[in-house]
């Protein structure tokens, strides 16, 4: 595992690029920095759920 790994896995949610709470794909990146990078020219981005889950769990935690 790498280090992005055990940033993502000390902090779920967090896009491991640019620390913000958003939601991820399967790479545990948020849109905007998959899209800033070269493999979004031959990939799309996808909104992973599972990684979602943490950002929307989250957000509800912050409303109550």
């Amino acid at each position: 595992m790498g280090w992005k790994d055990d940033k993502w896995q000390e902090a779920p949610g967090y896009c491991v690029e640019c620390d913000n709470l958003r939601p991820l794909n399967k790479a545990g990146v948020c849109k905007g920095c998959w899209e800033s990078h070269p493999i979004s020219w031959y990939e799309r981005w996808e909104e992973d759920e599972y990684n979602s889950q943490w950002y929307y769990k989250r957000l509800k935690e912050k409303k109550r």
